[in-house]
């Protein structure tokens, strides 16, 4: 009865919902893999609202987690028992501020919208992910990397301030010169420390049209010389490559590849452009067997370019579908034998149905994102399309995976699988841990915002 009276005085300042269809389908992420019943939905449109929401989760002890269209893997957008705040009400977009180079932008909306509005104005974000439909807050609270990575590092590197509510119920700005402390918590920090409500983004201008090349490589070493090429030149703005198997390409244009192993490496290289690109130029130097082809976009389409699910997965589209993503970043040196130790012991069906990228970032250090070392890292993910029917099997090989690129140096990339206990947690964050706990008891000495992803202390 108390627990009802106290999402009633809740509901009395904000909208909330827990009809038993909202809170199914607020009850899983989109990797499909854990479920966990909210007690009820705050659906705030402002940043009072959360300020409201925060301070209710203080004096009643309720945890609560946020979420905006639930784009993670391991649960860290939902709470069991507690309160999921659902951020996309705050979807505000503008103004665009042409002198100082900014965006304006609310956390619940996405980047398509955000897209959208700057595009028209000539104008685009520094650093896309490869899906336009996920909240701006929702990727800055994890670091955001795309295809313009190699470039201009992550979307958290590209925040010039930010609105947030801290776990102790305040609503405060920061950036690098105004609480500072809370600018380096928040960015990147799984919304673990405070609320982002608003940001401030980076922008740059825009040209009309994308050229992409598709090139093809037959090995590692000649793709990571090649990416440490296009990163000293500087001379496309995107770029992302991927690991076919010959048993498993899914993609129309791959089937007339002649392959010389059993592993191929089409890497697609970007260049924006109103008037007709220099192609020779922009391929000179590169060490690739052959130009598979090549495919003009508008460059907002270029942009929408959410990761396919390859075809032994759509085939599966009349079942339940989990996605157990498995993502770390690599030191530069160890990439090439990683990639390739590890592709060599997966199980052939689980790469059936995965699609495994590679992508180099180069990025100021992020204080929660944490990078091998600083300067050029290569980032690797594995995404599996896989029937829920069979998770149990498919866990423990990604688990392993993950595993495997930790001990080769890297650093996990945190959307997606992670189950970590208290000592794999510090021995992520390493020299960072004690700052960790510190900003925790600033900002969220209660702990509201803490869903048990990050395991602050020992298992009992």
């Amino acid at each position: 009865m108390g627990e009802t009276a106290d999402v009633r005085a809740l509901g009395a300042r904000v909208d909330t919902r827990d009809g038993k269809e909202a809170l199914r389908a607020a009850s899983m992420d989109s990797g499909r893999i854990l479920v966990r019943m909210p007690r009820a939905i705050a659906a705030p449109r402002t940043a009072r609202d959360v300020l409201e929401i925060v301070r209710w989760a203080n004096r009643t002890g309720s945890p609560v987690a946020l979420r905006g269209t639930g784009h993670t893997q391991a649960g860290q957008s939902l709470t069991g028992g507690g309160v999921q705040i659902d951020m996309q009400g705050l979807d505000r977009v503008g103004p665009l501020d042409e002198a100082r180079q900014t965006l304006q932008v609310e956390a619940g909306a996405t980047w398509r919208e955000a897209v959208g509005y700057a595009r028209r104005r000539g104008w685009m974000p520094m650093v896309l992910t490869n899906n336009l439909d996920t909240t701006v807050g929702g990727t800055l609270s994890t670091g955001g990397v795309g295809q313009s990575s190699h470039l201009h590092g992550t979307q958290a590197n590209n925040v010039d301030a930010l609105e947030v509510v801290t776990g102790d119920g305040r609503l405060l700005r920061c950036s690098a010169t105004e609480n500072a402390s809370l600018f380096d918590a928040t960015r990147a920090g799984l919304g673990q420390f405070a609320v982002i409500t608003g940001a401030r983004l980076r922008v740059r201008r825009v040209l009309p049209h994308v050229r992409t090349f598709r090139l093809a490589y037959d090995d590692l070493e000649t793709l990571m010389r090649d990416f440490a090429h296009i990163l000293s030149r500087r001379r496309f703005d995107y770029l992302l490559a991927r690991c076919r198997h010959r048993d498993h390409r899914f993609l129309t244009e791959d089937d007339d590849w002649p392959v010389a192993g059993d592993w191929c490496y089409p890497m697609d290289v970007s260049v924006e452009f109103d008037a007709e690109p220099d192609e020779a130029g922009l391929l000179d130097g590169l060490h690739h067997r052959r130009v598979v082809g090549t495919v003009d976009r508008d460059v907002v389409e270029h942009a929408d370019l959410t990761e396919p699910m390859p075809l032994p997965a759509v085939r599966y589209a009349a079942v339940a579908l989990s996605v157990p993503v498995t993502e770390a970043y690599l030191p530069w040196a160890a990439a090439a034998a990683c990639v390739r130790d590890l592709l060599e012991t997966l199980p052939p069906p689980l790469l059936a149905s995965s699609s495994v990228v590679l992508r180099p970032l180069n990025a100021e250090p992020t204080p929660m994102l944490m990078l091998p070392r600083t300067g050029p890292v290569v980032g690797f993910g594995l995404f599996p399309y896989i029937p829920s029917a069979v998770l149990g099997l498919v866990l423990p090989v990604v688990e392993d995976a993950g595993r495997r690129l930790v001990a080769a140096g890297g650093k996990r990339y945190l959307t997606g699988w992670v189950r970590r206990g208290h000592d794999e947690w510090r021995a992520h964050f390493g020299p960072r841990w004690a700052a960790i706990l510190r900003w925790k008891k600033a900002f969220d000495p209660n702990a509201v915002l803490s869903n048990g992803f990050i395991r602050y202390g020992p298992e009992a």
